[in-house]
């Protein structure tokens, strides 16, 4: 049996190149609009903000980063004018983060921005496969994330090994869209 390409074998890396081809897509309609660029950090933290996520220590634990970055972060979004920091109404020694007038007018460029990259997907893929992508990616519950032991861990395929090995041993080759912005 071939082993696939490594790339497209894990499914993580093809969601994470999936979101930068889609964060580069609206980096695009953020330009054509004269509107500076946010960077992918800001785009989680906006698009986090947007899934209702809006106390700073629960994003810090999203993105993994420490409360100290994601206070720095935070304050340099709020230097740009595109998030409010504001007072916690159910923990006054809190704050909570919301959009500001300009955060939210970027939200609403957002949205029509990924409404059109959601019409081009479907032009290039099919309204069939995006609407199980959609079904898949957004409907469907995952449930918990995947748990392992230390037996878990020591497990492996064939499969596994093989695609392990082509991931050392060369980067994968992909077409269209390689990675973040400008590499």
């Amino acid at each position: 049996m071939a082993v696939a390409e490594p790339s497209r074998y894990f499914l993580m890396s093809g969601l994470l190149h999936a979101f930068y081809w889609m964060d580069e897509g609206l980096q695009n309609h953020l330009a054509a609009a004269g509107l500076p660029p946010v960077s992918r950090t800001q785009s989680l933290v906006m698009t986090n903000i947007a899934d209702g996520v809006t106390r700073p220590a629960e994003l810090a634990r999203r993105l993994d980063i420490s409360r100290q970055a994601v206070q720095q972060l935070l304050a340099g979004m709020q230097e740009r004018g595109l998030i409010d920091l504001v007072a916690d109404p159910d923990d006054a020694r809190a704050k909570v983060v919301r959009y500001s007038a300009q955060g939210r007018e970027i939200g609403k460029l957002t949205m029509r921005a990924l409404e059109r990259i959601d019409a081009e997907l479907e032009k290039r893929l099919g309204a069939k496969a995006l609407k199980e992508l959609r079904r898949v990616l957004v409907e469907a519950d995952w449930g918990e994330p995947v748990q392992a032991t230390a037996a878990d861990v020591k497990k492996g395929s064939a499969q596994t090994a093989k695609a392990l090995e082509a991931v050392l041993s060369n980067a994968p080759k992909r077409r269209g869209f390689t990675g973040p912005r400008g590499s």
